[in-house]
């Protein structure tokens, strides 16, 4: 199956760069106490998604109520993944992780805790195009993923590791 040119040129153009810019910006972090977040480029980059979604819903709806709804709700979740982004912490020290989404809501995740560290990539045609980091627990049940777009996410699994084989 393949492609359209528009959803390359994307991939290549914005994803791509947001993932070295990630990267690099990562280079400046301590290994072992830090923060990892997401950068200004991809609360941007889903910032205009949003936008475009907005628009579309005030030029398409009128024609027909489905696509109001349809639109609407690409809006309004492309607005709390906006949110998401730019809320997001996740804060690694000796102890463990602190993630924080939304200001409000955080979880502990304790480096003893830690059984599994995968890095799954999801293939859709045939090339990667995302990466995450899944960390389970003793009952195999996830307890943190992360994007690889965070600023953290190579130290984060480095760190991970680390400690899980520390106590083995």
């Amino acid at each position: 199956m393949r492609r359209t040119i528009i959803l390359d040129f994307i991939d290549k153009c914005i994803t791509e760069k947001i993932y070295k810019k990630a990267r690099e910006a990562e280079k400046e972090l301590l290994p072992d106490n830090f923060t990892a977040y997401y950068l200004r480029s991809s609360i941007v980059y889903w910032f205009v998604i949003f936008i475009l979604f907005t628009i579309c819903t005030f030029m398409f709806g009128s024609f027909d109520k489905v696509i109001l709804y349809i639109l609407s709700v690409a809006s309004i979740g492309s607005f709390f993944i906006v949110l998401y982004h730019i809320s997001y912490r996740c804060i690694i020290d000796d102890i463990g992780m602190k993630v924080r989404k939304f200001w409000i809501f955080e979880k502990q995740v304790l480096w003893k805790d830690i059984k599994k560290v995968e890095i799954q990539e999801i293939e859709p045609y045939g090339k990667p195009l995302e990466k995450q980091a899944i960390i389970k627990n003793k009952q195999n049940k996830v307890i943190f993923t992360c994007s690889y777009n965070l600023v953290g996410f190579d130290l984060i699994v480095k760190k991970a590791k680390k400690e899980r084989k520390k106590k083995h």
